[in-house]
């Protein structure tokens, strides 16, 4: 037996009151002998046993019948085959909670445990009584009401279960029982049933509250228990934090772990591109091991190239291939922002005449734009007009999101330089008072000069300099050049997924001989080209994520989402920016704005649920805070389960009923007792 409302429980003390008047009104009067009725003591003696055992009914009596009203107010229910005893079924309100998320893909020889978690859902609405009602909603990392009816039984929970399938989304245990608990207390019932058919995976608990279900809910938890084995997931694909450009070898990286705790797994690993596959490598991984594969290839012609890395299918088919989107650049579009004293420069990037790897665009200080850097992947800041107060912050961020700048300290672009940087650098100017200053050779692995030869190196470190910034405050190392007075002349700096490149001189023959030697040009295309730091990588977008757009056009844009799924006017954050729901499916988003477009691979977070811990009951009972809870196992079992575990009958009305009886025997018994006593008075 449990109780619904056990708090009163405590008015079961109100029994003892009729027992306290019963002692407290029992008073012993003193004997006085008296000889005319001596010989009518043995009659009394009888009618006072008769009495006092009214008496004790009586008490008895009152004493039940309050005992009954309290635990009525409790509100027991009898569990099991007891509860067959009681007559009355009460209409209920019934919720089944379907877990979605694509742990429930795991496939067995019998189907998903998504398939078992429906066919428990239709045994639950096939036993259900004809005046109950039903709600069935879906959860992952959000919920979906599905059906919702009075009346319902197997046939129309079928038709609505019908052709749903697992998501690519992750668990929410705790947000599921809060939803369904949402709905109970909407009902106008007061018989309640809460059904959660899950996997019960343990990172369902990773994030919301404990909602606790409302009063007098029986709560069920079925647990589906999937097939087990060997699962290799996919885990992540990093690609290059920058585009691709022509001739230039992809490097991607591949996590993929073994996913079972006793298990060994063996597998290909296959990387495909534009459908033809380019890499297939057999991995053995231990159990519950991973590793990191790195693939190098040609990415082939320019544009955008969609790929994807796969392995065996397994029991979760979910977390076994993994895709990716390359943009392969056929020039790189660069920027350079000036004040118009910029031939020299504008010449080293993009010679008159030469088909070379850069796609030059030219702005000025006050004409520049976000939608002018969001076309570009490299901006290189020249000699001319001084910056504006906000131009630190905008190109700090270019470079966060991806982009490279290149930065020539020019007079006047010394609180840019010290803006910029994230080293604590100062920069001030400086005419060499000697007359001018050299380099020291460099030495060592240099990705900035790995195009120069020894000889190169030599004639490099005898240019004179006469105008340059005096840099102070860096970091011993952090310097890629220094002049020969042990300042730097170039250093580098990583900024978020970007970098950013510092030249203590400016661009124009009046600083220097750089400007005029033949190592001018492929040193500052080496700046803008060339890769001088590891870059973190970059991912897809996550199911479900936000995605920002970086688009220049601020027309009308159109984004295509995995499934063909296509709307117009996304939400735009700011200018070049958009910001679009990446959607709940596998595949790749199209963003395409005027002659702009961009894509990127859409995959599930395998990090969620590929682990496949599962907790029982009990376990996860006691996260979700139930105070009164049953377990019965999705199968063919589970009807019986069910009413063997379901706390049975609520006999309160049985108890004031039998309260009302004990009530009127206690009115019978007294005045019986009340018209003797007047009898023998008289």
């Amino acid at each position: 037996m449990n109780f619904l409302n056990p708090a009163f429980l405590f008015a079961l003390a109100a029994a003892a009151v009729p027992l306290l008047i019963h002692l407290l009104s029992r008073r012993r009067a003193r004997e006085v002998p008296f000889s005319s009725i001596r010989f009518l003591e043995r009659s009394d003696r009888r009618s006072m046993r008769r009495i006092n055992l009214r008496r004790l009914i009586l008490l008895a009596l009152r004493t039940a019948a309050i005992a009954l009203i309290a635990l009525a107010f409790a509100r027991p229910v009898i569990t099991g085959r007891t509860a067959s005893l009681f007559p009355g079924k009460e209409p209920k309100a019934v919720v089944v909670m379907i877990d979605r998320s694509y742990s429930m893909g795991v496939r067995g020889s019998g189907g998903t445990a998504f398939d078992s978690a429906v066919e428990a859902a239709l045994d639950i609405a096939g036993g259900l009584e004809d005046d109950d009602d039903l709600t069935i909603s879906l959860f992952d990392e959000v919920t979906e009401e599905i059906f919702i009816a009075e009346r319902a039984g197997r046939q129309a929970a079928a038709g609505a279960l019908a052709g749903v399938e697992p998501s690519l989304r992750g668990t929410d245990l705790r947000g599921a029982a809060g939803h369904g608990a949402a709905i109970l207390e909407r009902s106008r019932r007061t018989a309640r049933e809460l059904f959660i058919v899950s996997d019960f995976q343990r990172t369902g608990l990773s994030g919301g509250k404990r909602d606790r279900a409302p009063a007098g809910t029986r709560v069920f938890l079925v647990p589906v228990i999937p097939a087990s084995g060997p699962n290799i997931a996919v885990e992540r694909v990093i690609l290059p934090g920058q585009a691709l450009h022509r001739g230039e070898a992809a490097s991607v990286r591949v996590h993929v772990r073994n996913t079972s705790p006793d298990r060994p797994a063996v597998s290909p690993l296959r990387i495909d591109l534009d459908g033809r596959r380019i890499v297939e490598k057999e991995l053995e991984l231990p159990p519950g091991g991973g590793q990191e594969q790195v693939f190098e290839f040609d990415a082939g012609r320019p544009g955008w190239i969609r790929g994807s890395v796969s392995c065996r299918e397994d029991m979760l088919h979910a977390d076994d291939t993994r895709f990716f989107a390359l943009l392969v650049r056929e020039k790189t579009p660069v920027l350079l922002i000036s004040g118009g004293e910029d031939f020299y420069l504008s010449q080293a990037l993009a010679p008159e005449g030469a088909d070379g790897d850069i796609d030059l665009a030219w702005k000025g200080w006050s004409g520049y734009t976000t939608a002018d850097l969001s076309r570009a992947e490299v901006v290189v800041s020249g000699p001319g007009a001084k910056p504006r107060p906000g131009d630190a912050a905008l190109l700090r961020r270019f470079a966060e999101e991806g982009g490279r700048v290149v930065v020539f300290i020019s007079p006047g672009m010394e609180d840019l330089a010290a803006g910029l940087s994230s080293l604590g650098a100062s920069v001030r100017p400086r005419v060499n008072a000697e007359g001018f200053l050299e380099l020291e050779r460099p030495g060592g692995d240099n990705p900035l000069l790995s195009v120069f030869s020894g000889a190169d190196l030599d004639g490099i470190s005898r240019l004179r300099f006469f105008r340059t910034a005096e840099v102070a405050g860096l970091p011993p190392g952090a310097a890629s050049l220094s002049f020969s007075d042990g300042t730097p002349f170039v250093w580098t700096e990583r900024a978020g997924s970007g970098e950013i490149v510092f030249v203590a001189s400016s661009p124009v023959p009046e600083s220097g001989d750089l400007v005029l030697s033949p190592w001018f040009l492929p040193l500052v295309q080496q700046m803008a080209l060339s890769p001088l730091s590891v870059s973190p990588g970059r991912e897809g977008a996550l199911i479900g994520s936000t995605v920002e757009v970086p688009l220049a056009e601020d027309g009308g844009c159109t984004v295509i989402l995995p499934g063909e799924t296509e709307f117009v006017d996304p939400l735009r954050t700011g200018p070049g920016r958009l910001a679009v729901q990446a959607g709940g499916r596998q595949g790749y988003l199209v963003a395409r704005c005027g002659d702009d477009e961009w894509q990127t691979a859409v995959n599930p977070d395998c990090l969620l649920e590929s682990a496949l811990e599962y907790m029982t009951p009990a376990q996860t009972a006691d996260s979700l805070g139930l105070r009164s809870w049953a377990a019965a196992r999705a199968g063919a079992g589970l009807p019986e389960a069910v009413r063997e575990a379901r706390e049975g009958r609520e006999i309160a009305d049985v108890l004031i009923m039998a309260a009302a009886l004990l009530l009127v025997a206690e009115l019978a018994v007294a005045q019986r007792q009340g018209g003797e006593s007047g009898g023998e008075n008289s």
